[in-house]
């Protein structure tokens, strides 16, 4: 019987292995394409999350900051907290205060404080203790803003911008409308004619620090933030976002001579002194820098981003490992210190109507 099949030969079957390996290549090659376009995208957006959310964060403090604080007189104070925790020279924003333990290698921290009381932003007249010799209670023009566990500072009267003060904040315990009267548990004695500043039922003071690569906050109304040991605590500094490397900020200052302005003269991380000094702090110009978490094989960073700060904070990454491996997004912006720029105007004229230097 004539039997005309037969198989492929070894040359047949060589091509065929050849040409299905060229596909497998070619698709291996689009996958694999694919999948770095998709870690990019996917990476990138991550960031862009990331940094979205931290930057809002920060935002929401810094526009707050100064509320209830705007006084000359108490900007730059000690002051001791309901938690026994004491605050040296209070501002409504500190860039590198030296209370807080720093964060990462070449990156700076922020302390905003505010409250949220509804008495006068300089703070209200005592216009007599109530009793002489006691210091815990207040004789005010009303009792109308204020509310039991609301926390107030009590200062004592002709209190000059930039002279040493340590002060307590703490609750108050007891309201008489008909006096009107407030009441605290220690209060300070001879503040007659002294200030109360009403920073409401839950003041809000922050710390900001980029920490083992995540930004993270801690309040100082509940922790002491000050403590290195707890600088690794995530209950203390509780993460915001991860993925952010740097944090660099600037105080605008108005260093008008003659008078202040409100008006923005230069950009540096110098604190200012205390008092008058620190109440020229108008904004404060920051930087987020925030990376995907997706690790290339080839260096796809070559140079640090910059950014529009000064030239004495620049932004650092050569300190990361494999910092060329990953990419970046920087978030900034100038946030205005709204509360501030109001009592600058205002605490020079009434300085000027008294005869007085502005600062």
């Amino acid at each position: 019987m004539n039997n005309s099949s037969r198989g492929f030969s070894l040359i047949e079957i060589l091509v065929g292995l050849a040409i299905g390996l060229i596909g497998m290549l070619v698709m291996v090659k689009v996958f694999t394409l694919t999948e770095t376009g998709k870690r990019t995208t996917s990476g990138g957006d991550e960031a862009q999350n990331a940094g979205a959310i931290a930057l809002y964060t920060l935002q929401r403090d810094l526009r707050q900051s100064g509320f209830g604080i705007t006084n000359a007189a108490l900007i730059g104070c000690n002051v001791t907290l309901p938690s026994g925790v004491v605050i040296n020279a209070i501002a409504p924003v500190t860039i590198n205060h030296p209370d807080i333990p720093v964060g990462d290698a070449n990156t700076d921290t922020l302390l905003t404080f505010s409250g949220n009381g509804n008495g006068a932003q300089q703070g209200d007249l005592i216009v007599t203790q109530t009793t002489p010799n006691d210091p815990r209670s207040f004789t005010m023009a009303s009792a109308a803003p204020y509310a039991i566990n609301d926390q107030v500072i009590a200062q004592l009267g002709g209190a000059v911008p930039g002279a040493g003060c340590n002060l307590n904040m703490e609750p108050i315990t007891a309201i008489t409308p008909a006096t009107p009267s407030v009441s605290v548990a220690t209060g300070l004695n001879g503040s007659t004619k002294g200030t109360l500043y009403h920073l409401g039922n839950t003041p809000r003071i922050i710390a900001y620090a980029v920490r083992n690569g995540s930004l993270t906050s801690c309040n100082f109304m509940q922790s002491d933030c000050r403590s290195d040991a707890l600088v690794d605590d995530s209950t203390i500094w509780v993460p915001i976002t991860g993925n952010v490397v740097s944090l660099r900020a600037d105080y605008g200052q108005d260093l008008s001579a003659a008078n202040m302005d409100a008006v923005v003269d230069t950009y540096n991380q110098t604190t200012p002194g205390p008092g008058c000094g620190l109440s020229r702090i108008l904004t404060t110009r920051i930087v987020l820098v925030v990376r995907n978490n997706s690790f290339d094989k080839a260096d796809v960073t070559s140079t640090a981003p910059s950014w529009m700060g000064t030239a004495n904070a620049p932004i650092v990454l050569n300190t990361l490992p494999d910092w060329t491996h990953y990419r970046y997004k920087l978030f900034q912006t100038e946030i205005p210190l709204r509360n501030m720029i109001g009592v600058a105007n205002g605490y020079v004229i009434e300085r000027l109507e008294e005869g007085k230097a502005p600062c």
